[in-house]
């Protein structure tokens, strides 16, 4: 596999970055995954502005603008034969601050530049119809998670790495974070949707979670559709009783959900709202590759 780094196409297996590498000591990071679908990037721009924000946020200067990394996308499609595929772009801080203005105490310090620029391709993971009809298992994480700067999609996840630790270990396919207080938050990689009482809930920002992308697409989707729908404060008692669970992320876009913490959840397949607001995604989804860059 052919990456980018720092400037330069080289094998991944001769990618490394320095030992004092702030992401690699600290978490100092940022990253963004994206889909390449049929050679075009549905959603680009909305990456590209939530990679900007995450960087802002952690003062870290992105080196390359906007049309830059397109064309870095666009020779890694090439070069990696892969115009289906999940696409990752990584900045990590640690870069020495200009700095504007007066000496003293009047000087103000710009953001740093970043110290390693990193994007990368994989194949686009494959879920087969079979597979999103029977739907996935999901358990809610034993950790309580205090969401630290949730607007950012930084490095710093070890809470999403233990999470999925407890999902593998249930033979599951995901696992819901919760915050101190028992509300639900997030998946380690998704965002979570239920329906009950024919309303469709999802935690809203405000609990601490991610903006996701897909999140946001199938909001607009379903409210399109007319359906009612809620952003708020929800607890595992209503998950447990509702009727239809479905998660949202990039690769998959909607995947049911049938099983959580070992109870099923309606008739164990994918339910008849979930599958409306699946196919007014996929209509969205179908929009946005019309308009959408082509780069390969």
């Amino acid at each position: 596999m052919i990456v980018y780094l720092n400037g330069e196409f080289l094998p991944a297996e001769r990618a490394g970055i320095p030992i004092d590498d702030p992401a690699f000591a600290f978490g100092e990071g940022v990253y963004e995954t994206l889909l390449v679908r049929k050679g075009r990037l549905p959603f680009w721009e909305e990456h590209w502005s939530r990679l900007c924000a995450s960087a802002d946020a952690l003062d870290i200067e992105n080196p390359i603008a906007f049309a830059g990394a397109t064309e870095v996308l666009r020779e890694l499609v090439r070069r990696n034969d892969l115009p289906d595929a999940i696409g990752r772009i990584q900045l990590t801080g640690g870069g020495v601050p200009a700095v504007a203005g007066a000496s003293g105490n009047g000087r103000r310090a710009r953001a740093r530049p970043a110290r390693t620029l990193l994007v990368g391709l994989a194949p686009l993971p494959s879920h087969p119809a079979e597979e999103v009809l029977r739907g996935w298992k999901i358990v809610l994480s034993q950790l309580r998670y205090t969401p630290f700067l949730p607007h950012v999609k930084h490095t710093s996840r070890v809470a999403y790495v233990l999470a999925r630790r407890e999902a593998e270990r249930a033979n599951a396919q995901e696992a819901i974070l919760l915050g101190v207080g028992r509300t639900l938050l997030e998946g380690t990689r998704s965002n979570l949707f239920f329906f009950l009482d024919g309303v469709l809930h999802t935690p809203a920002l405000e609990c601490g979670i991610l903006a996701g992308v897909t999140r946001e697409k199938v909001l607009l989707a379903a409210r399109r559709e007319e359906l009612a729908v809620n952003e708020g404060v929800h607890g595992p008692a209503e998950l447990a009783a509702a009727e239809e669970v479905f998660l949202t992320f990039t690769s998959a876009g909607v995947m049911p959900v049938t099983d959580v913490d070992g109870r099923p959840v309606g008739v164990g397949r994918m339910g008849p709202a979930t599958q409306r607001v699946r196919s007014a995604y996929e209509r969205t989804l179908g929009s946005a590759l019309a308009r959408a860059t082509a780069i390969a």
